[in-house]
């Protein structure tokens, strides 16, 4: 059953080939109407506060730089746009931090296009948008991390870099002694005494590399 107007939609990705493939695939379907293309996070953002109306759906790879930041001031300021990610790889962990920021709809590149068509029409017509966080069937592996908050899967990453307690709350925004609230709870979560013991636990789990953190 085809929706009674357009669909809106706002589309993003840093690879220019795959958005002009996504934007021609979606006008192909007259439920759809692209009324937004961006190249990064920043024209995305304003692009999308240019419009006079939020679109109904936002399509974006989640690994462009500033994806995640960006995914979450999506959410807080257009909270009615629904969002659907695009990921070249499946990470579980890509998927509990769009989870834990709000996304609607997770998908691989390379999807067929009725799979996106249909993927998308689900989220627009489900009434409970909220409901993806609680269809994913969460592996054991990922049922410690989902416990964690946005924040504190945040703080985690920022953990296992070179910067300081000082640096980290001011990249977090946030005054030292709530970073240090915030990484007591963590250490009581995880079941460690130490940011070493946080690493660790990062890297046991496969959140960061020897050297950085991943999907950054």
């Amino acid at each position: 059953m085809h929706p009674p107007t357009p669909i809106t939609i706002a589309i993003t990705d840093d690879n220019f080939i795959f958005l002009e493939g996504l934007y021609r695939s979606l006008n192909q379907c007259s439920e759809f109407k692209v009324v937004l293309r961006a190249e990064d996070c920043n024209e995305l953002l304003h692009g999308l506060r240019s419009l006079s109306r939020a679109p109904d759906l936002c399509i974006m790879d989640i690994a462009m730089p500033d994806g995640y930041a960006t995914l979450k001031l999506l959410k807080d300021e257009w909270p009615r746009t629904r969002v659907l990610i695009l990921s070249a790889t499946d990470n579980e962990l890509s998927v509990i931090r769009t989870i834990k920021i709000g996304a609607n709809g997770f998908l691989m590149k390379g999807s067929a296009p009725e799979t996106l068509r249909q993927t998308l029409l689900d989220i627009f017509s489900n009434d409970h948008p909220d409901d993806f966080a609680k269809r994913h069937n969460y592996t054991s592996k990922e049922h410690i991390l989902v416990q964690l908050s946005y924040t504190e899967l945040e703080l985690l990453y920022q953990l296992c870099t070179e910067k300081n307690s000082n640096q980290i709350a001011a990249e977090m925004q946030t005054s030292l002694k709530t970073f240090e609230r915030c990484r007591n709870e963590l250490f009581r979560k995880l079941g460690v005494t130490s940011r070493i013991g946080l690493v660790l636990f990062a890297l046991n789990m496969g959140m960061v590399s020897g050297e950085t953190p991943k999907n950054r």
